[in-house]
């Protein structure tokens, strides 16, 4: 049937397009259909990330009680899989779910898999997990949450605590667990241990430090007293300190909030985490065209001194994407990890097996029929593309490819491999405020971005990172950035941890920086930066990069803070324009930190106008 009332008429009685309060409605058939049309919205943000939502006004209304979920119940996972079946089985649907605090306990996933042109309206619901059956969007296209919160039942289990070291022995520390009156060594398992600040009791702190794993082993936990643990032979016992706070966490990720993939279109509005197992959101497999807006991460209002971790790791995590990815009007904080982190990933060759099959690293995301661009290990193009035509494991952490064609002599050991199917490129990031988070805010690790009106305080490391990063088992992420403004932003009391320059841009190949301009067009203008330990900027690997009408102020005295404080740091760059800045004059910052400081190859440097301002 024709949804009646739904989208713009034209003069002749036709459907049509037209634009409402900057957003393009066009309809389209569904499902084939000749009879039925889907309204669409379609937004566009200021450097063209486009991204498509349903037209609420077309939708037809289900209330999700219907399908037994229940306020009462200790476990809604089946009820509510049902909800979101009925969802992908009938697109235009906007499913409402009155207003409650509904309880999941399943290892099973929330799953909604192909669904179009959905809204799920929560009315401000709660959503609170004992297990880690939380949401996973798959294949979808045109989908809206909205109005949700979601948060873990700490009082069930606890999946980190803040600790005070109390005591330090020859052979033991004792640590009170400063967040509850009684805790049982059974419930506790020291996986990382990241130092906070005593007064705030934010991460980070001058001259903090972190712990993982085989550093934190221990031949007995035991009681001292109903909150109080002591841990004997800790390798770390020789560096810690009685007074020192850390956030002690039984793991690092486990399940995300919001595990998006291979889905398009995909809102999620005025959604709120307090807490989650793994991630906030997450958006991987070629997802795009993706919308966060006016979502929060962070601390429940009332529990902040039973709480102080929001996320066990990043708040906002994309990866092999297709772009378009626009968040606006979020409050991010106390995530374990960073705030945002934008990036495809990448694979190094090991090794060579015949002229049409190599080893690499099994990073690299592919399947038969992609097509794949050989880098050389600078990240320099070599012209050389390939489409795969067969995939085997090699090992634990390599896969085997072959391809279509014979592969030049000059593909060899240490050649970097990029996927083209995934492209992560155009961001729009405005008006969010991110905060008191492990890590760093943004890592801007794909092209053409816009950063712009955000507020960013105390961070532990950078405000912002644009990198390239290759780990030996670990990561291999960044594929170059081409095109990123940072503009009109505030960054106060940032890199608290004095992990690297304010702002960092470099490349990191097991180490080793590259000599090739992977970062390049990078405008950094008009954005304020107050009291920082550090660099403003590093720059490496670098063409183009322009530093222009911003203002540096440290008039605060910092336990950590550097000679260097508020300059900025080149090498193996070029074409770099530092203009129109103005240093506000402080005991606390050289006047000479105008000056750059070339450590090495750097060609095109031009340096005017900067101000000290007395």
């Amino acid at each position: 049937m024709l949804l009646a009332g739904c989208g713009p008429t034209a003069s002749d009685g036709s459907s049509g397009a037209s634009t409402t309060g900057g957003s393009t409605v066009e309809t389209k058939p569904a499902d084939g259909s000749t009879d039925q049309e889907i309204t669409y919205l379609t937004s566009t943000s200021p450097n063209g990330v486009t991204v498509q939502s349903p037209d609420e006004s077309c939708l037809n209304t289900v209330d999700a009680s219907q399908f037994g979920m229940d306020v009462g119940s200790e476990d809604n996972t089946d009820a509510f899989n049902l909800v979101l079946a009925y969802c992908a089985a009938f697109p235009n649907t906007k499913m409402v779910i009155p207003k409650g605090v509904y309880r999941f306990n399943s290892a099973e996933m929330l799953k909604l898999k192909e669904a179009k042109n959905v809204l799920i309206d929560a009315q401000g619901s709660e959503f609170i997990f004992r297990d880690i059956g939380l949401f996973r969007l798959s294949d979808c296209d045109t989908v809206e949450i909205r109005n949700l919160v979601i948060d873990w039942d700490w009082d069930y289990y606890r999946p980190a605590n803040l600790v005070k070291v109390v005591d330090v022995g020859w052979n033991y520390v004792d640590f009170e667990f400063t967040e509850v009156d009684s805790i049982q060594a059974s419930d506790v398992v020291f996986e990382t241990m990241n130092q906070f600040d005593p007064d705030t009791l934010t991460p980070g702190c001058a001259g903090g430090k972190e712990y993982f794993l085989t550093q934190l082993t221990t031949s007995k936990v035991e009681n001292v007293s109903a909150n109080v643990l002591r841990a004997y032979d800790m390798p770390i016992l020789g560096s810690l300190n009685a007074g020192e706070y850390y956030l002690v966490r039984n793991y690092s990720c486990k399940s995300h909030a919001f595990d998006t993939s291979s889905s398009q279109n995909i809102t999620y509005r005025n959604v709120t985490i307090y807490g989650s197992p793994g991630m906030g959101f997450v958006f991987g497999m070629g997802s795009g065209h993706i919308k966060l807006d006016s979502c929060v991460i962070g601390l429940r209002p009332g529990e902040e001194n039973k709480r102080r971790l929001s996320t066990q790791a990043d708040g906002v995590h994309c990866l092999n994407t297709s772009g378009h990815i626009w968040i606006e009007n979020c409050d991010f904080s106390f995530m374990g990890d960073d705030g945002t982190n934008i990036h495809d990933n990448v694979g190094l060759l090991t090794s060579s097996v015949d002229s049409k099959t190599v080893v690499c690293q099994s990073n690299l995301l592919c399947e038969v029929g992609h097509t794949i661009e050989f880098l050389e290990n600078s990240y320099a193009p070599t012209g050389v593309t390939a489409v795969i035509t067969g995939k085997t494991a090699a090992g634990s952490d390599s896969i085997r490819l072959t391809f279509d064609k014979e592969l030049p002599d000059s593909i060899q050991e240490g050649c970097i491999l990029k996927n083209t199917k995934y492209d992560s490129s155009y961001y729009y990031i405005a008006n969010n405020y991110y905060h008191e988070n492990r890590a760093r805010g943004i890592l801007a690790q794909a092209s053409q971005g816009l950063i712009t009106g955000n507020k960013f305080f105390r961070t532990q490391g950078a405000a912002i990172l644009v990198i390239t990063d290759i780990a030996q088992g670990l990561w291999s992420e960044g594929t170059g950035v081409d095109t990123l403004t940072v503009s009109g932003n505030t960054f106060e009391r940032c890199n608290v941890g004095n992990w690297t320059a304010l702002i960092d841009i470099h490349t990191s190949i097991f180490g080793q920086s590259s000599e090739y301009p992977v970062m390049k067009n990078l405008l950094f203008e008009n954005n304020t930066f107050i009291d920082f330990p550090s660099e403003l900027f590093n720059i490496a690997s670098a063409d183009q990069v322009t530093i222009r009408g911003n203002s540096i102020q440290n008039p605060t005295n910092l336990l950590n803070g550097q000679p260097s404080r508020g300059g900025i740091r080149l090498q193996t760059s070029s074409n770099i324009t530092i203009s129109g800045n103005t240093y506000h004059a402080s005991a606390h910052m050289q006047k000479d930190c105008m000056e750059p400081e070339v450590l090495a190859k750097v060609e095109g440097l031009k340096v005017s106008d900067n101000t000290w301002k007395e």
